[in-house]
């Protein structure tokens, strides 16, 4: 299937960047809150793992893959996010959808 051939074909450059555009985009909202909510005053600022699953940040890997490989960006991000191709195309469809509103 396409997704096993994309596997063995990601650049380390890519996870690298990708991951650092995602942990910074969550420190940069976490600073937010902390200036916006009351609540969030004494939020610390480590970055929480569980962000990675966030659909925000699958818009960033989204985002990052379609520019970058125009051609083969599902099976990328399909691989990234532990997703078979054909979930992947509605999860992306509703991800679409919601930003349309």
């Amino acid at each position: 299937m396409m997704v096993e051939k994309a596997k063995g074909k990601f650049d380390y450059s890519d996870i690298t960047l990708i991951s650092i555009t995602i942990v910074l985009h969550c420190l940069y909202l976490y600073n937010s809150w902390k200036s916006m909510y009351k609540k969030q005053e004494n939020r610390d600022l480590q970055f929480n793992e569980k962000d990675f699953s966030h659909p925000s940040t699958h818009d960033k890997v989204f985002n990052y893959f379609k520019i970058k490989y125009p051609n083969d960006w599902e099976e990328k991000c399909a691989v990234l996010l532990g997703m078979k191709l054909s979930e992947l195309k509605v999860y992306y469809k509703t991800r679409e959808n919601f930003q349309n509103k």
